[in-house]
């Protein structure tokens, strides 16, 4: 049959008609894709919907005796706190055991608690605790002045700030409240890997460390702030007092018996106006109870529902990281027993807890520094084991493997961005030049192969970063071959090396560094290659009619701290 079509719009034709099923096929994809995310949202909702319902039965009965019945599948709580109830606010630092906390003061009261971001849409209807983390940047004041009280919620960092990373990778690092509403029926239920754990510390670790202390600063100080001669306005103008009326450690309050800890919640509870709290035979059927509340129903009601409990000490933090947690703990400990702040109330329990985070961190710690070493060791020896190096490099690489040999690693003194490489490689040099250059006949061997930092060792001179930056080891009768790596030592701006018994000549490496200016080298005739490169040595010993002044027109001037006399 012959085509109505003309030839020319056969073309025109097949292009309209492919361009029509591809339109169908993606109006297809669209309505599809929309009842999908339909579904997705409504099965969302209703997971959301179970997940409030969850949060909400925690009724507790006393049945007299000590025993008590928790858990009712279809009431709220059965109390609101009146106009008149003391209500509290339970303030700690994100990933610090606020859930289970708050979990015990309902179940003692049978009042409604809300949280800060208001998840359990409770917060507008007179609860008698909320939770947050406020100030911390996570958290926002939302309660107005509803709260009255503060109850302090401390937790170690070495566990409080892994478990903060958790809560954001189960809520998938949201950024606002809907993100997080979406995706708060997920909490409580997974853990994070090692590597997802490391790649977040990395990132935020020395932000959240200082975002930790301050928030115990600003809570302890009853939100007074120094820099600003001020308190804050949120205690100002909330009618509420910012100074903490308890003191609590998560860590101490974490189990199913009741602990001091316990005690104070329980004292402030009693203490609070209008408030009815479950009789004390009661309380440890209380405790109990709500911390084994973790089967399938209850997964979100705290951390021990969580599967892989061994992951979080696996969530390591790196050597330098270990310095500033002590660091900024120990700051946060001395500032507090300090007037006026050691006057302060519960200032003891504060400084207390604080006390122990230094000593549990301590074996950790320990543990850490054996783990660089043996890196370090690996890197530079080729073994942890030192089981390549023969001779006095043997000796070296044992020395440097042991952390006794580092009293910087025990002496209580924690700096910020301590160069831990970097001194570790200068002190690598310095042990072999001792080694290799018979240090035990050293007419001055003061603090040399001493556990002390090298910088205190005779004749060595650092930099307030710890690095070493002068060499005087004039007339200390040094013997053996020129050390071949002072190189090594990057920072190093003046070697005097005169008067001594050394064979070869100095590197070419640090003659390169002296002719380019940034280098002074004093040494002896036998060791200065005048022949080969004239400009080396900077003042020369036993070369006739030496000048008095450095050769160079590149040194103007000795170095006023390079000694002119021997030991």
């Amino acid at each position: 049959m012959t085509s109505l079509v003309p030839q020319s719009m056969k073309g025109k034709v097949k292009k309209t008609i492919k361009s029509k099923k591809f339109i169908f096929a993606s109006l297809v994809l669209v309505v599809g894709y929309s009842m999908y995310s339909n579904a997705t949202l409504e099965h969302r909702a209703r997971k959301l919907v179970a997940e409030r319902e969850r949060q909400r039965e925690l009724i507790t009965i006393d049945h007299g005796g000590g025993n008590c019945t928790i858990g009712s599948p279809f009431e709220d709580a059965p109390y609101y706190a009146s106009e008149n109830s003391t209500k509290t606010l339970v303030a700690s630092y994100p990933g610090s055991g606020k859930r289970f906390t708050w979990s015990i003061m309902k179940a003692l009261t049978n009042y409604e608690v809300a949280d800060d971001w208001n998840f359990s849409d409770k917060l507008h209807k007179n609860p008698l605790v909320v939770k947050t983390s406020w100030p911390h940047p996570q958290s926002p004041w939302s309660w107005g002045n509803q709260m009255d009280q503060v109850l302090i919620l401390m937790r170690n960092p070495r566990r409080s700030i892994p478990s903060f990373h958790t809560m954001r990778w189960e809520l998938d690092y949201a950024k606002d409240w809907l993100s997080s509403w979406y995706r708060q029926p997920d909490t409580y239920r997974e853990r994070p890997t090692v590597e997802m754990w490391e790649k977040w510390r990395d990132a935020k670790f020395n932000k959240e460390i200082d975002n930790w202390f301050n928030f115990y600063d600003f809570w302890m100080s009853a939100g007074f702030s120094e820099d600003d001669n001020s308190t804050h306005a949120n205690c100002v103008n909330n009618d509420i007092d910012c100074q903490p009326i308890a003191v609590v450690d998560f860590e101490s309050l974490y189990t199913d018996t009741p602990t001091v800890d316990f005690n104070r919640i329980a004292a402030v509870l009693d203490a609070s106006k209008n408030v009815d709290v479950i009789a004390n035979q009661a309380r440890a059927c209380v405790v109990e109870k709500v911390f084994k509340r973790t089967g399938q129903s209850d997964l979100n009601m705290h951390q021990a529902a969580r599967p892989n409990p061994e992951l979080p000490m696996l969530y390591k933090f790196t050597l330098p990281m270990f310095d500033r947690i002590y660091n900024r703990t120990i700051e946060l400990r001395n500032k507090y027993l300090q007037e006026p702040h050691i006057l302060r109330p519960h200032v003891d329990i504060f400084v207390a807890n604080l006390n122990n985070y230094i000593v549990e961190n301590e074996a950790e710690f320990l543990e850490t520094v054996d783990l660089y070493l043996e890196d370090f060791v690996e890197g530079v020896f080729g073994d942890i084991n030192c089981g390549t190096s023969v001779g006095h490099e043997y000796s070296v690489c044992d020395f440097m493997k042991n952390k006794d040999s580092h009293a910087i690693f025990s002496d209580g003194y924690y700096p910020d961005n301590f160069p831990y490489e970097d001194w570790l490689m200068e002190r690598t040099v310095l042990v072999r030049i001792w080694l290799n250059n018979d240090g035990p006949n050293w007419t001055n061997q003061g603090n040399w192969m001493g556990t002390a930092d090298h910088c205190t060792w005779a004749g060595v001179i650092c930099s307030d970063d710890n690095l070493v930056t002068e060499l005087n080891f004039q007339s200390n009768q040094l013997s053996g071959y020129f050390p071949p790596d002072l190189y090594d030592l990057s920072s190093l701006t003046v070697l005097n090396i005169a008067e001594n018994s050394l064979v070869g000549s100095i590197p070419a490496d640090l003659c390169y560094r002296s002719t380019t200016g940034t280098l002074f080298i004093r040494g002896d005739l036998a060791n200065c290659p005048i022949a080969t490169d004239p400009e080396c040595c900077d003042v020369i010993d036993g070369l006739t009619n030496a000048p008095s002044s450095p050769p160079s027109a590149v040194h103007s001037e000795t170095p006023s701290s390079l000694p002119t006399e021997s030991f």
